[in-house]
């Protein structure tokens, strides 16, 4: 599957981003060896949005008061996206700007606190 440009990874700003997000999800998002994944800030904490091979899309999160046990499966995954559009987008400008930000370069599900 082809890679995204820096210049091509989405931004949300309409519904049809959300979808378009979750389709190309696989092509910016990072790889564990189990399933890829997108970390983003929000709750002082983290969420990492994870794709799994057979197409569930899962969420996990993780701050210093929370810490959900297991993954949970996200039932309206475009609604989720477009729910968290802000937070995602910021995440989304800074792999566009080639700076990582500190969670996306980390293990899925570890926290990164500021």
């Amino acid at each position: 599957m082809k890679k995204f440009d820096k210049e091509d990874i989405p931004v949300i700003r309409k519904k049809k981003d959300a979808i378009r997000m979750i389709e190309e999800f696989e092509t910016f998002a990072k790889w564990d060896g189990e399933k890829h994944y997108f970390v983003f800030q929000k709750y002082g904490g983290t969420v990492t949005i994870m794709k799994h091979d057979d197409g569930t899309i899962t969420y996990h999160r993780m701050t210093l008061e929370l810490c959900d046990i297991k993954e949970i499966i996200i039932i309206d995954v475009y609604e989720y996206i477009w729910k968290n559009r802000k937070l995602i987008n910021q995440a989304l400008k800074e792999i566009k700007k080639g700076a990582n930000c500190a969670a996306h370069t980390n293990a899925p599900n570890s926290p990164t606190f500021n």
